[in-house]
């Protein structure tokens, strides 16, 4: 009963200490949002980043945060923090990338540095990129030498460190002594310059790189070396680093004894220093189950799941639902393990675990001899492994390995050793993985002795018992001693048959020991029974809830009966003098409504006689036009006929003379005479006709005209109608006429009006100009009043092809602040009684109902250029 206590009172304190798990990265985000100088801020983006990435393992979510960070550097163009930014990229992207989209990412980062000069962050990327090509074994020897003389040229001590380390880890399997050497001049080096950061950080790579090559209590020693250096130097992270692979070097079977020390300083260090726990726990249980600890394997487990249950985190759910199932796994407790698989198979089928669920649940139903539900639950991980690796050849080689044993019990051969061989070859050339590597190996041994080749299932049980006494794995000590020792038995070797027999012996002492079977059940037993008293409170709390309820519910009912009474009876009080109040606001909303109609009359009689009052100023301007532009052909016209009369007169003397001659000359002369006043004549009635045209009421109708005909002939409409209006009006008019511009489809009379009012309004401006402007010699230069029309091909608003009508003028120009209110009814700028300010509003309407725009370029001074656009049909 007293572990029972103990074991919860665990699950509650583990729990506690992973409540405030991300308070330092939000602290980093405070930092970096709040800080107001980049630098400071690209800086604590990466930081950031690398918590993100060493201590929850989010890598998209560091990506994201790396992504920020280097848009703030390119902006303020901080070269060596956009450098190390890269190599974090890199480094989040892991396996998410194909190779050689993490090899073109690597090698533009070195570009980058190369093209600005730093050495430190290119030296750093060359080793990298030696990591991403690290099965091109002359490539990855070159990269590092050029790594390693850059550090030197430059006396970069921390990149000659990492340079020296990364060429001993490179040459540790053929030439264990060289690396040696090369992993004890790193550590001098960083000793000799105290560069505690990165000894710590070596220390950690040697202990790797020696755990790889089966050094392992060479390489725990170093570890611990690196978590006091650590310690002691006051770097958090890199003691948690050291702790968390103390705790998961060889699965801990060096370290079995002190695991639960470092265990719990792991957590302590995390709870002090505010640093996320739960990927640390979650690992460590793959430890204390390879030790046979499964009952702390399941304390934390247990607790994890209530940490994430209560964040809603499926993904995290659905992997301690599987390291809870595993521990029952392991702990022979199959129907168990096969409930919380079937919980755990639930969430993500997207996921690595999910692979596995269907594979330990195949070898669940194995041991109760269900075969079919084994055989159905093997089938069905192959299927999805699959689909998982994308294609048959990519199945990770621990799927293979377990599958093979599965379908060897199942008494399907051919297909285990295929995949046992498979998984054997994955794991002796892809990946080394010493765990799986004894399992392939401890499966072709199950095989080969099944098949009676004793010698083949002894080289293979040999191969993993070896692998498994170097690096601690119990149950596979367990089953392949069993083989080795029942190989001499059967050569007629007692002694080794008896010493590998005991070696067996002891490691299933170890795994599967009385007291720590019961203290898992008990354990078991305990979470069972809490869940049921939770469930239990949980029923009651709901049915106190639902007395409650009631109750409320009853006095809420009375609480409403009151305060409708007290409504109805206030309602009728009031709505005799709402009723009252209505009458009288609707007698004054009649009367105001009447008002306003009035005004609307008013309004509207007044606007139709300003637009009236603005075509006929438009009128009366043109008329005087053509009045003087009639005068021209009359006078021409008068002339001749007078010439005429005299020539006649001159033709009859001639004839009485009998001139024949003469009188024929006389009689050419009169009917030339005859044929120019025949011209004039026309031509006044041709403007005479064009004045009736243009005077008339917009028809609506669409005709093909010729717009540079147009515009010369409102141009000198408008200039000879203010000349008649004053005759000390004058101004130079020019013209620029695009002749490849064809007839266009529009109302003529409709834009004749637009433009004669543009035209109208240049000459005012120009004109107001010269008036005010100094005259005489003494001055400076002499103003000269210009007016320009041009017209031209061009895009319209549409994108089709369209033509521009442009009207310029060199007068006073529109100041700024009018600009946008020149095209709105009634606003002009003319003094009072010259303008109703209605010409530019109507123009604007006939050039947007031809399709069309105007629009207008000024300077305060420096004249105007109305422009307006037409789309050519």
């Amino acid at each position: 009963m007293k572990k029972i206590i103990l074991a919860l009172t665990l699950l509650n304190f583990i729990s506690l200490k992973t409540i405030a798990q991300d308070f330092y990265a939000d602290s980093l985000s405070k930092v970096a949002s709040n800080s107001k100088i980049d630098e400071k801020k690209v800086k604590t983006f990466i930081e950031l980043a690398k918590y993100q990435q060493t201590f929850l393992l989010n890598y998209d979510t560091a990506l994201i945060v790396l992504n920020t960070a280097l848009t703030i550097a390119e902006q303020n163009k901080l070269y060596t923090l956009q450098a190390e930014i890269m190599y974090l990229q890199a480094i989040s992207f892991g396996n998410t990338i194909k190779f050689t989209q993490k090899y073109t990412l690597v090698q533009r980062a070195i570009l980058f540095c190369r093209q600005h000069q730093l050495k430190a962050p290119e030296a750093d990327l060359l080793l990298l990129l030696s990591k991403v090509i690290s099965d091109k074994n002359d490539s990855v020897k070159l990269i590092i030498n050029q790594s390693l003389n850059i550090s030197l040229q430059n006396n970069l001590i921390d990149q000659q460190i990492n340079a020296l380390a990364a060429k001993a880890n490179f040459v540790a399997a053929k030439q264990p002594d060289s690396a040696k050497a090369l992993f004890a001049l790193a550590l001098s080096l960083s000793r000799q310059h105290q560069l505690h950061q990165s000894e710590v950080t070596l220390l950690q790579t040697i202990a790797k790189t020696y755990s790889l090559n089966h050094w392992g209590d060479s390489a725990t020693y170093i570890m611990q070396n690196a978590m006091n250096t650590a310690h002691e130097n006051g770097l958090v992270n890199e003691e948690i680093i050291s702790l968390n692979a103390l705790i998961l070097s060889e699965r801990g079977y060096f370290i079995r004894d002190s695991l639960n020390t470092y265990f719990e300083r792991l957590v302590n260090l995390c709870r002090k220093y505010k640093r996320d726990s739960v990927a640390f726990m979650q690992a460590s249980t793959l430890s204390y189950q390879d030790i046979g600890n499964y009952p702390k394997a399941l304390q934390i487990s247990l607790a994890l799941l209530r940490l994430h249950k209560s964040k809603n985190d499926s993904t995290n759910i659905q992997i301690d639902l599987y390291q809870i199932a595993l521990s029952n796994n392991y702990s022979l407790q199959y129907k168990k393990a096969i409930a919380w698989y079937n919980e755990a198979k639930k969430y993500s089928q997207q996921s690595f675990h999910y692979i596995f669920i269907h594979d330990d649940l195949a070898h669940c139903y194995l041991e109760l001899n269900q075969k079919d539900s084994a055989k159905y639950y093997a089938d069905s991980c192959y299927k999805i492994a699959t689909a998982f690796y994308g294609s048959e050849a990519n199945i990770y080689g621990g799927v293979l390995n377990d599958l093979g044993t599965t379908y060897l019990a199942l008494g399907e051969d051919s297909l285990a050793l295929d995949y046992l061989r498979r998984s054997y070859i994955f794991f002796t050339t892809k990946s080394i993985e010493y765990q799986n590597y004894t399992g392939s190996t401890q499966g072709l041994a199950d095989y080969y002795k099944k098949h009676g080749n004793l010698d083949s299932s002894y080289y293979y049980a040999r191969l993993s018992l070896n692998t498994a006494r170097d690096k601690g794995f119990l149950k596979f000590i367990f089953s392949s001693s069993a083989i080795v020792s029942d190989y001499f038995l059967k050569h007629h070797n007692a002694d080794s048959a008896y010493y590998f027999q005991q070696v067996g012996f002891d490691a299933y002492k170890t795994l599967y020991n009385h007291e720590s079977t019961s203290e898992f059940q008990n354990l078991a037993f305990a979470e069972q029974q809490k869940e049921q008293n939770l469930a239990v409170e949980k029923k009651l709390a709901e049915e106190q809830y639902a007395s409650n309820l009631k109750l409320y519910g009853l006095l809420g009912l009375l609480a409403v009966g009151l305060i409708i009474g007290v409504m109805v009876y206030r309602n009728n009080r009031n709505r005799q003098r709402s009723y009252e109040l209505l009458k009288k606001q609707k007698s004054e909303i009649d009367l105001q409504k009447a008002k306003l109609e009035d005004s609307i009359k008013d309004l509207k009689a007044t606007q139709t006689q300003l637009v009236q009052s603005e075509k006929m100023a438009s009128l009366g301007e043109l008329t005087a036009g053509i009045a003087h532009e009639i005068q021209n052909p009359l006078n021409f016209v008068n002339n001749f006929s007078e010439v005429n009369k005299e020539l006649i007169s001159e033709l009859v003397e001639e004839v009485d003379k009998g001139n024949t001659e003469e009188v024929k000359t006389l009689a050419n002369n009169i009917k030339e005479n005859s044929e120019k006043i025949n011209h004039h004549g026309k031509r006044a009635d041709a403007i005479v006709k064009g004045m009736l045209h243009h005077s008339q009421s917009s028809t609506g109708k669409k005709e093909l005209t010729d717009i540079n005909a147009l515009c010369d002939e409102y141009l000198r409409l408008s200039y000879h109608g203010l000349r008649a209006k004053d005759k000390s009006f004058n101004a130079t008019i020019k013209t620029d006429f695009d002749k490849s511009i064809e007839k266009i489809n529009i109302i003529p009379q409709d834009i004749g009006r637009v433009v004669l009012n543009l035209i109208n309004n240049a000459f005012y401006s120009v004109d107001e100009k010269k008036k005010k402007a100094p005259q005489g010699p003494k001055r400076g230069a002499e103003y000269l009043p210009t007016v320009t029309v041009s017209t031209k091909r061009s895009g319209s608003p549409s994108g089709a092809e369209g033509l521009l009508i442009s009207v310029t003028d060199n007068g006073n120009g529109i100041p700024q602040n009018i600009v946008d209110k020149i095209f709105q009814p009634f606003f002009t700028t003319k003094p009072t009684g010259q303008g109703t300010g209605l010409g530019l509003s109507l123009s604007y309407d006939i050039i947007k109902a031809h399709g069309g725009e105007i629009k207008v370029e000024t300077g305060e001074g420096s004249g105007s250029t109305f422009i307006i656009q037409l789309p050519i049909a």
